[in-house]
């Protein structure tokens, strides 16, 4: 028994659910039919609908049917068998040129995505470097003045842009600051705009104050050069990002499905190879038969039996026959290391 109570379908809700029902029922005429149908297309390898699957994935059925046709004129298939090989090798290599174009483009998304992220990096970085530029100048001019006196103002700034452990250069930098604050008497208490002394530092006075106000002007001159160069450099390593090297780099594979687009490739490659090798075999075992296949066969049991017949007469294609994997020939050069040609001879003329 269902611990969960259901609601009592009453018959305005039954009437309900029966018109709610009528209204989605999908596509009824042919036209959505064939939309629905096309809706869910991905890639279109294995579509049954080629025209529909072509023009869905923004390919021209047109340029399939030159390929096809360029293709039908170089075999000249002389049967219903060997058209349908034709085809077939058509669409591996029309898989092939796709496949291609899909690794094309995930390799342009990935730049589109690696020059956006670039630009973002650019933009962030150039507003850093002008906003401590824009302090430090804003500090210089400030020590400038023949009356300077560090105040909380200034120290605020200093905090910005090296932070509370400043090292190096910098660290003058902060200990100068101190130096030229405000003297007053040790006793008495700093102004709300002025900050604390530290003890460890003397505040400097007299000529020393002036020697310190210098010091500190060519300091200051020296880190802002030094930021400049610091935001050339920088915008030098992001130009780098647009070499032919660094795309290169960034390009596909680094996707995660570049794995899977390359076995497609290797797919269809071997497609392509095995349906030539077999086209290639089946014309030459039919001249060496001495007979004209016919343009169509209803029996296809006929054309195995024949083509059985013509490879009898070479003991080393026994397995074809047997095997129907005339592509590879497995197990012939097995044969010809392990059976004297007399043996196979004999053999055949037993049987």
């Amino acid at each position: 028994m269902s611990l969960v109570k259901k609601p009592t379908l009453t018959p305005r809700r039954l009437a309900a659910n029966r018109s709610n029902g009528r209204l989605s029922c999908g596509a009824v005429t042919a036209e959505g039919i064939e939309r629905m149908r096309a809706a869910n297309l991905r890639h279109g390898f294995y579509s049954q609908m080629q025209g529909e699957a072509l023009r869905a994935l923004g390919e021209d059925p047109a340029e399939f049917e030159h390929l096809l046709e360029s293709l039908m004129a170089t075999w000249e298939p002389a049967d219903h068998f060997q058209t349908r090989l034709v085809n077939r090798l058509a669409r591996a290599l029309w898989r092939m040129e796709r496949g291609d174009r899909i690794q094309e483009s995930m390799a342009i998304a990935q730049l589109e995505r690696m020059d956006a992220n670039v630009e973002r990096l650019a933009r962030e970085a150039r507003a850093e470097y002008e906003e401590k530029v824009r302090r430090l100048k804003f500090l210089t001019a400030a020590v400038a003045q023949e009356e300077y006196f560090t105040g909380l103002e200034e120290i605020k700034l200093f905090d910005d842009i090296y932070g509370s452990q400043p090292e190096g250069r910098p660290e003058e930098i902060f200990v100068l600051l101190y130096r030229l604050v405000k003297p007053r008497p040790p006793d008495s208490k700093p102004a709300d705009d002025e900050p604390t002394p530290i003890a460890e530092i003397p505040v400097a006075e007299g000529r020393e104050r002036r020697e310190a106000r210098k010091e500190l002007q060519d300091l200051l001159s020296q880190e802002v050069q030094a930021f400049k160069e610091a935001r050339s450099e920088r915008g030098d390593e992001l130009v780098e990002t647009t070499s032919p090297y660094y795309r290169d780099m960034m390009m596909a594979r680094f996707h995660s499905r570049a794995a899977l687009m390359a076995r497609m490739e290797e797919s269809s490659f071997r497609q392509v190879e095995r349906i030539t090798n077999l086209l290639f075999k089946l014309q030459a075992n039919a001249e060496r038969a001495g007979y004209t296949l016919p343009t169509t066969i209803h029996e296809p049991m006929l054309k195995l039996e024949r083509l059985t017949e013509a490879a009898a007469s070479d003991p080393y294609s026994q397995n074809e026959g047997t095997s129907h994997d005339v592509v590879e020939n497995k197990g012939r050069e097995a044969r010809r290391a392990s059976v004297p040609r007399d043996v196979a001879e004999n053999k055949v003329i037993t049987t």
